[in-house]
């Protein structure tokens, strides 16, 4: 997977002609942001699996761009009705953003402060995006083989029934994983 993820990166710089660089979150010169689109952010709502419910768009105007690592997952015979996609998404957190906070790799509190909160997702018909996660993860084998074994770990969890521990939920309810790392 990691080649799949360079081999496009490649292709981008290719077609483009410019240079890629994998950066969670920066700020651009006004200059940069002329174009009346590059102020609209977001699309469809996020919801919070930790609060259960939709998240209010947050509207920034300052220059700071961000960028997501979001992970679709998909399930065959997907149930929508019948799916917690607020537990899926706290068990997500579990086995996905914090060990990638531990790890080193997900590092960016300023995305974090604006961007991608615990247990983001969006419901989608063939199953979730989760969209707490920035782009860093993408950088190193690491980080991919981290996010591939991390959803097998929250699906499985899932199937048998778990929530995310009690030691994840306070980590979340203290804001730790938005205003630093764990």
């Amino acid at each position: 997977m990691f080649e799949s993820i360079n081999i496009c990166l490649q292709h981008i710089e290719m077609v483009s002609g410019m240079e890629t660089a994998i950066v969670s979150s920066d700020f651009f010169p006004l200059g940069e942001l002329e174009n009346p689109k590059s102020w609209e952010f977001g699309c469809d709502p996020d919801f919070s699996g930790w609060h259960e419910s939709m998240m209010i768009k947050h509207i920034d105007r300052s220059t700071m761009r961000v960028c997501g690592g979001h992970v679709s997952v998909s399930f065959e015979d997907f149930d929508e009705d019948n799916f917690d996609f607020n537990r899926f998404a706290r068990l997500m957190d579990q086995e996905l953003c914090i060990p990638l906070i531990e790890a080193g790799i997900e590092t960016d509190t300023r995305r974090r402060q604006m961007y991608g909160h615990p247990a983001a997702y969006r419901h989608k018909p063939w199953g979730i995006e989760y969209r707490t996660l920035s782009n860093q993860w993408i950088k190193s084998i690491e980080g991919v083989t981290m996010v591939f074994n991390g959803v097998d770990n929250a699906i499985e969890k899932y199937n048998n029934g778990e929530d995310a521990s009690p030691v994840v939920k306070t980590i979340i309810e203290t804001g730790i994983l938005i205003k630093q790392e764990v």
